[in-house]
């Protein structure tokens, strides 16, 4: 049970990671723009993108390899 095979609905939860991280970026990018943009936030707002490509990374290879 804990040992076993994932199968191909096991890849949907790196997907779901992928979009809130989107997500995410989306909302920081948003305050970003609507205040008056630091560093310090563009900066913050980069770090969902990186993870936005790594889960979907994650999910492509999932995918491909079941």
């Amino acid at each position: 049970m804990i040992f076993d095979e994932l199968t191909k609905e096991n890849c949907v939860f790196f997907l779901i990671l992928s979009i809130l991280s989107f997500a995410s970026f989306l909302i920081l990018l948003f305050f970003a723009f609507t205040k008056k943009p630091t560093w310090q936030l563009v900066s913050l707002s980069i770090s969902p993108l990186v993870m936005y490509y790594v889960y979907l990374l994650l999910y492509s290879m999932c995918v491909s390899s079941l």
